[in-house]
């Protein structure tokens, strides 16, 4: 009986022995799993994080190419509106002078200029427009660009300008009257385009 006691004290103490083995690799593998589903959970937050912060940035340089867009927009426009200016005031003072030829100068191809019954004409498509009132007695006097506005890509622009008249006494014609021209660059000129009133 001493021998069974001693083989099954043997036996059992194995058991323990490998039991006690078992739950602390159990133990390790629990405490190392926990730890895996934390640092996997510390990645995820991470990972989002640096998602997020990437969403951030692409939008900070989507806004700062926009106002990127918008500094060199106003820069042309702040270089080209003087040009355009200089080209309306050439374009008032021919036609005042009915110089047809000069005015046909600052136009591009798709409009001429005509004198017709001692008034000009701007003649472009199937339209026909009116531009001096010289039979009335009225006389251009003064005018100012109302607004210049350009295009993105430089290369055309749309201007009101205000005509003041005067009549033969020199008295102020009241009526409003205004061009709308459209200018298209054609290399470094300004060509008129389109007018109307």
């Amino acid at each position: 009986m001493g021998r069974l006691r001693s083989f099954l004290f043997v036996i059992v103490s194995a058991l323990m022995l490998v039991g006690c083995t078992n739950s602390d690799k159990d133990a390790e593998q629990v405490l190392s799993s926990s730890d895996d589903d934390q640092s996997n959970s510390s990645l995820h937050e991470l990972l989002d994080e640096i998602e997020r912060l990437n969403a951030e940035l692409d939008a900070a340089v989507e806004k700062l190419n926009e106002l990127y867009e918008k500094v060199e927009h106003f820069e042309m426009t702040t270089v080209e509106t003087p040009t355009i200016n200089m080209f309306i005031s050439a374009f008032m003072n021919n036609l005042n002078e009915k110089q047809i030829d000069n005015l046909n100068n600052l136009a591009s191809s798709n409009i001429e200029f005509v004198l017709k019954d001692d008034e000009i004409y701007a003649v472009y498509g199937n339209q026909e427009v009116k531009l001096t009132y010289f039979t009335e007695n009225h006389i251009l006097y003064s005018w100012f660009t109302e607004s210049t506005e350009i295009n993105e890509g430089g290369t055309q622009a749309n201007v009101i300008v205000r005509l003041d008249y005067k009549d033969e006494n020199g008295e102020s014609v009241k009526e409003d009257r205004y061009f709308s021209i459209t200018f298209m660059k054609e290399l470094d000129d300004w060509l008129i385009d389109e007018i109307s009133n």
